[in-house]
């Protein structure tokens, strides 16, 4: 027998109905996309990488006012919850053994890198967070941000930029600032770039 709102029951049949309307928004929201991060090996893709799991980020970073480079890898990094709306990768926080360089004239000079944590978000986000550090002369620079753009459905191999500032114990003449790039990879123990999707 199906029911009928009478008059008298027409603000109850009312409240009913906002109910309902007020539940769809919740239900969308369940369906949200996540990040995943996928392993890969030589015989192609495999399954999602575990929370836990260790890592590998390389670093590949160019101080391009500067005419300088440094590069290095951090072997003691973790992934996180995999999938979510965030996937960080977080790394070991400590420095890593690297190498800067001079590229003009040639000469290997003071620096370092530490690693926090990588994230990549469902926007496509890619943030790195820690301390690029880089030595010239009197000139000392410090990153401790950089963000760029993942590419769905391709390796975790992404171009990320910031702002490299001056430290306060460096010499007055200086640049205050210095534009800083780094071209990162994270990886599997391995050494297999992670796939980045966006799954449901």
């Amino acid at each position: 027998m199906t029911r009928h709102c009478r008059l008298p029951l027409l603000s109850a049949c009312a409240m009913l109905a906002s109910t309902a309307l007020i539940a769809l928004p919740a239900a969308a929201s369940a369906a949200s996309p996540k990040v995943l991060l996928v392993t890969r090996g030589e015989a192609g893709e495999g399954p999602p990488a575990v929370q836990g799991e260790a890592a590998h980020v390389s670093n590949s970073i160019t101080w391009p006012a500067l005419n300088a480079g440094c590069g290095g890898t951090d072997e003691q990094a973790t992934v996180g919850k995999n999938p979510s709306g965030t996937v960080k990768v977080s790394g070991s926080g400590q420095p890593v053994s690297s190498q800067c360089f001079n590229e003009s004239p040639f000469e290997f000079v003071p620096g370092g890198i530490t690693v926090k944590s990588v994230s990549v978000s469902k926007a496509g986000v890619v943030k790195l967070t820690g301390d690029l550090e880089l030595v010239l002369g009197e000139c000392t620079y410090s990153a401790k941000k950089l963000a760029g753009t993942q590419v769905f459905g391709e390796d975790f191999t992404e171009k990320l930029s910031g702002t490299g500032k001056l430290a306060g114990h460096s010499a007055k003449t200086c640049a205050k600032t210095t534009p800083v790039e780094d071209f990162i990879g994270v990886a599997d123990a391995s050494g297999f770039d992670y796939v980045v999707k966006l799954t449901s």
